[in-house]
Formats: C-alpha cells, sequence, structure tokens
C-alpha cells in the first residue's frame, strides 16, 4: 500500500481543535469544512503544519515541499486530492498486477513483471540522480562559503589605501610594547624596581 494512503497511529495523527486526524483523505475532508482563522493558526507566513506532519509522519519531503510552497487553503486541497489520487491509481495498479499475476497468460506475465521492474529501475536512477544533485549542490554552497571566508580575511582584497593602514597600526603596536618592555627593563636594571 502506498504510504499516502496509510492510516496512522494515534501517536502520529495530526489534532485540529481537539479532532484526530489519521489520513490524508481525513485531512481533505477537514480543510474543506475549516474556517479561515483556524486554517491560519496551521498555515501562515512563519509555518506550514500540514506539510511538516506529511514530511515526518508519511515521509514524503517532495509532497510537503509542494504543500509548503502554498499557503492556500483550496489550493493544499487541490494537491492533496491530486497526490491521493494518484497514490490510489498506483496502488489499483499493483493490485492488478498481482491478480494477473496469478490469472493471466506467462507472457502476460512476463510483461508485466518487465514493465513493473523497469519503472522501479527508472524511480531508483531518478532518485539516485537527485541525491546527486543535492549533494553537488550542497558542495557548492560549502565551497562557496569557504571562499567567502578566506576572501574576507586576506589583506588582499582591501583597498590599497587601507593596506598602509593596518601596517602603521601593526607596526605602532610592536613600537609600543618594545618600548614599554624596554622601560620596564630600565626600571627593574638600574633603578632597582623589584616587578616579581
Amino acid at each position: 500500500m502506498n504510504k499516502l494512503l496509510m492510516t496512522v497511529e494515534d501517536e502520529k495523527a495530526f489534532f485540529i481543535d481537539g479532532k484526530s486526524i489519521k489520513s490524508l483523505k481525513e485531512l481533505v475532508e477537514e480543510l474543506k469544512i475549516m474556517n479561515e482563522d483556524v486554517f491560519r493558526r496551521y498555515v501562515n507566513d512563519e509555518k506550514n503544519d500540514f506539510a511538516n506532519w506529511i514530511k515526518y509522519v508519511f515521509e514524503e519531503e517532495e509532497f510537503a515541499r509542494k504543500i509548503y510552497a502554498t499557503k492556500d487553503r483550496k489550493e493544499i486541497i487541490n494537491i492533496l486530492n491530486n497526490e491521493v489520487e494518484m497514490a490510489e491509481k498506483q496502488d489499483k495498479k499493483v493490485v492488478d498486477f498481482e491478480f494477473s499475476k496469478t490469472e493471466g497468460t506467462s507472457e502476460a506475465k512476463k510483461e508485466n513483471i518487465e514493465m513493473v521492474e523497469e519503472k522501479k529501475v527508472e524511480r531508483l536512477e531518478t532518485n539516485i540522480a537527485e541525491r546527486v544533485e543535492q549533494s553537488e549542490q550542497s558542495q557548492e554552497n560549502q565551497e562557496t562559503s569557504e571562499n567567502a571566508v578566506k576572501r574576507a580575511i586576506t589583506t588582499e582584497n582591501l583597498p590599497k589605501t587601507k593596506k598602509p593602514i593596518i601596517y602603521f597600526i601593526i607596526g605602532f603596536l610592536l613600537g609600543l610594547f618594545i618600548g614599554i618592555g624596554g622601560f620596564i627593563l630600565y626600571l627593574y636594571k638600574f633603578k632597582g624596581l623589584k616587578i616579581f
């Protein structure tokens, strides 16, 4: 059974004003009758609790992104309905396939098995490609931020007028420390000052 069609356990249910929602179909029905004030408690500019529930309970991150992308109740209902319908169609195909395995001819069985295997391979290839792309983007972002930090801490990026100022300040501080050290040494050696 497709994850989007499942009914979750009580501890994973979504609660709306004390009412327990355990499936996406129940969520759609509740959204249809929900008033706008109640809806805004769960979906606003700062959060989308429905998208989070789908992401973490149903483990459907891509689907959750679709829900998170909108703040409109009717649009969320349409997205939910479309995804549930697609899941039901896929589930029906699996059931039909299982039936055909026991009822169909051996040639039809082979074709169905090949078709299912091809779809599995396609899904795996798509998932792998998406993960590789995400990994590459993550590496690019990390390299970009590392380069930005390196550029920020080098004096090479400073305008030429600021370099002499930095060198002057460093020289001044070094001279000051050397001067203070020399003065303390003078007091210690020639004036008998006991520091330690």
